[in-house]
């Protein structure tokens, strides 16, 4: 361009009238989507008509800080990249994108971005026509800077004044770089600050900036009553039966046809069909749940099962890989389905069991001494201290819905006796904590004729077992009479070792009511609630920044909580409750002349098979 031609590209750009459209309106003129999108070619706000309202908000100069807390791959990326063409063009100021590290803005500016403003017509002509002049992070428009910088390059942080802050993916910002970033924009009364990301934990920067704002939801009318819901994966149902989960694997195939969303409100199904995915997205609107934030803080929030080109399907399989794993204590798969996929904020999902709020939902309405039809085996498992025992009953059905028969203290094992023949425990179903006093235990279960069970607990996270599958539990065989004369003459007994810390993990679901029915009843002591609600899960990070999680005990006394740990325990070896899954199948159990007879621990395959007695 010769030096003509720039002084009429300048007038040209200086004369020209602004454009009154919403910047969504700007952008379906004016923007090209590249061939990695879902939707190349020119670009359309129906096809995520829920950023039309961000992008006004965007154009707004009494909004000062935007906030979206999002699911990854939503059109937030490109919906910014949208805006900051429309910026360029129509209300220059100087520009900055961030992104989590120097390395991922090259190649962002590389494979994304410049292209995006080069196709863009009012902004190509602005660019200079010398290469040199467009550097590979930075251009230099006539009107306007536009800088693109990773959060881990203080000194681009820390320079020249900003209007336009875009802040990508913030949660992965090292420590301090946010605070030092933001105050980039103090000259600009008409300055904007923009925080798109999926978050990581509560009350990191992405989930404070969106609690700050006025928190905009989507909602969307139900096809069935016409009342208006957020799209939550916990109103997400598929069937669990014989053909979506044959010998106890999930046909994902047959799982995706029974795939649909209920209404809270009348139970109306939506399937994932484009006619209901359309509706979704096309008749859905904005609410604001913090409706007293201040007038310049705006936030937004959606998950990934609002975008039509990500399939219910796949969020439903993503989440039940994700479970699986987090039953087991690895917590990461499932932290990444809540970040990315929900774009939620991570919490500990199995904390909280000090709350004793927790246990007053479990409570109901039942009387222990009366029968309960769906009764299939009733266990007790001890407690052993140096002078007394504590002791639990509890009743459990079919797909691992119990009951608790009762509680309490024992100071011998006659009074142990007493309360199997009072409570109707089969002597098979009973099982003693090994830990402590263990000549003792060992003495008993040869006197109760081998038919009661040595528990011990230990720090493994799980047990493989010859199939390759997962367990808390193993067996072993222990002689009784291990260091005195009488060794090596009477048979062993088993020896049951559980994980400590996975079968915590479990009872901290049942506990928050995310599993099957796990009940006692109304009028449950003080005692028991206390002692339910002794440890509690925390998080610990080692210097090389890995996140564990461990059980600490928060007072002395916990024995009731041991004891349902047991029950656990007990409930998975005898088919209650699911071994790997966690929850058995809801499906008609064979029927048997006695199912309490069934011996306790009788049938998982070990690498040493025993005898099973009773």
């Amino acid at each position: 361009m010769d030096g003509l031609a720039k002084i009429k590209n300048a007038i040209h750009l200086a004369w020209k009238p602004s454009d009154r459209r919403s910047p969504w309106e700007w952008c379906e003129e004016h923007i090209v989507v590249d061939k990695t999108s879902p939707f190349p070619g020119r670009w359309r706000s129906s096809t995520s008509p829920w950023v039309k309202e961000l992008m006004e908000v965007f154009a707004d100069n009494r909004v000062t800080d935007i906030a979206v807390m999002c699911s990854a791959q939503s059109a937030k990326t490109q919906t910014i990249m949208n805006l900051v063409c429309w910026a360029i063009s129509e209300d220059a100021g100087p520009m900055m994108w961030v992104t989590a590290a120097q390395d991922e803005a090259a190649t962002f500016c590389r494979t994304r971005l410049w292209p995006t403003l080069m196709r863009c017509k009012p902004v190509a002509m602005q660019l200079p026509t010398n290469t040199r002049e467009i550097r590979s992070l930075e251009i230099n428009f006539p009107s306007m800077p536009f800088v693109v910088t990773g959060s881990n390059s203080p000194s681009k942080l820390q320079s020249k004044p900003i209007r336009w802050l875009l802040l990508d993916e913030a949660r992965n910002y090292p420590a301090g770089a946010l605070d030092m970033v933001l105050k980039r924009t103090r000259a600009y009364w008409n300055a904007r600050r923009v925080i798109i990301s999926t978050p990581c934990t509560e009350k990191d920067a992405v989930h404070t900036a969106f609690m700050s704002g006025d928190q905009r939801k989507w909602f969307w009318p139900c096809m069935g009553c016409g009342e208006y819901n957020q799209l939550l994966f916990p109103n997400m149902k598929w069937d669990t039966n014989e053909k979506t989960k044959p010998s106890e694997k999930w046909d994902f195939e047959e799982l995706a046809k029974t795939i649909r969303w209920a209404c809270p409100k009348c139970g109306h199904e939506h399937f994932d069909i484009p006619k209901v995915r359309k509706h979704i997205c096309s008749e859905g609107i904005w609410k604001k749940e913090n409706p007293l934030a201040p007038r310049n803080r705006v936030s937004f929030h959606w998950n990934a099962m609002l975008p039509t080109w990500v399939s219910w399907r796949s969020v439903v399989e993503e989440f039940i890989s994700s479970y699986k794993a987090l039953k087991w204590g690895d917590h990461l798969p499932h932290k990444t389905f809540i970040n990315e996929t929900l774009g939620e904020s991570w919490e500990d999902r199995f904390g909280d069991t000090e709350k004793k709020d927790h246990l007053i939902a479990r409570m109901s309405d039942y009387d222990p001494a009366e029968k309960w039809e769906l009764e299939k085996r009733r266990l007790m498992t001890i407690d052993v201290q140096q002078d007394h025992m504590f002791y639990v009953v509890r009743a459990w059905g079919a797909g691992g819905i119990s009951r608790l028969i009762t509680y309490g203290k024992a100071f011998n094992f006659d009074e142990i006796k007493h309360k199997i023949t009072e409570y109707s425990v089969q002597d098979e179903n009973v099982a003693i904590d090994s830990g402590y006093s263990t000549a003792t235990i060992y003495k008993a279960i040869v006197e109760s004729g081998y038919k009661w069970k040595a528990l011990k607990g230990d720090q493994g996270k799980y047990y493989v077992n010859p199939k390759g599958l997962r367990s808390i539990w193993t067996k072993s065989a222990v002689d009784p009479f291990m260091g005195t004369r009488t060794q090596g003459i009477t048979r062993p007994i088993q020896l049951f070792i559980f994980s400590s810390s996975s079968t915590k993990d479990m009872l901290s679901l049942f506990i928050r009511g995310l599993t099957s029915e796990w009940s006692i009843p109304r009028g449950v002591s003080e005692d028991y609630l206390d002692q339910m609600t002794a440890e509690k899960r925390q998080e610990f990070t080692d210097p090389k920044g890995r996140v564990s999680y461990e059980w600490v005990r928060m007072r002395k006394a916990n024995h009731y909580w041991d004891c349902e740990q047991m029950q656990l325990v007990g409930a998975v070896a005898t088919g209650m409750v699911g071994d790997v899954g966690f929850i058995a199948p809801r499906k008609e159990t064979p029927k048997v002349e006695s199912p309490l007879s069934t011996p306790f621990f009788g049938s998982h395959p070990t690498s040493r098979r025993l005898p099973v007695v009773g």
